[in-house]
């Protein structure tokens, strides 16, 4: 009988409105940690998805930097480079420069008139 007794005193103690809260309390602090950590792993995937995509940018720009060097290390290559940063030829080689059109201003300066010069200029031919 007593121990029927303890039972249902331990019973009361579990099941009463403050044992409930507290319980109620700490489930809601677990979930908060639960999802913190989700939240930290996905800002987490995000991070390596933008560096994986920065580590392959880098790994082509080296290749191309290899590719350009071993062009710049052989002599026609630095042939060719000399001839496009200073637009030099070879004795016998003939060059061709085509220059653009300047662009024609809009803007015309007129200089500054008296009244009778405007007047003689309405019967001047142009």
């Amino acid at each position: 009988m007593l121990d029927f007794e303890e039972k249902r005193i331990f019973k009361k103690i579990i099941y009463s409105k403050i044992s409930l809260i507290f319980l109620f309390i700490l489930f809601l602090f677990i979930v908060k940690g639960v999802y913190g950590a989700y939240l930290d792993k996905k800002m987490t995937e995000e991070n390596r998805n933008i560096a994986l995509k920065e580590l392959n940018e880098l790994e082509n720009r080296k290749n191309n930097l290899k590719l350009e060097i071993e062009r710049l290390n052989t002599e026609e290559g630095k042939e060719q480079e000399i001839r496009d940063k200073f637009g030099l030829v070879k004795t016998g080689e003939q060059m061709i420069m085509i220059v653009d059109e300047k662009e024609k201003s809009n803007y015309s300066y007129k200089e500054d008139t008296n009244l009778w010069e405007k007047f003689l200029g309405l019967f001047k031919q142009n």
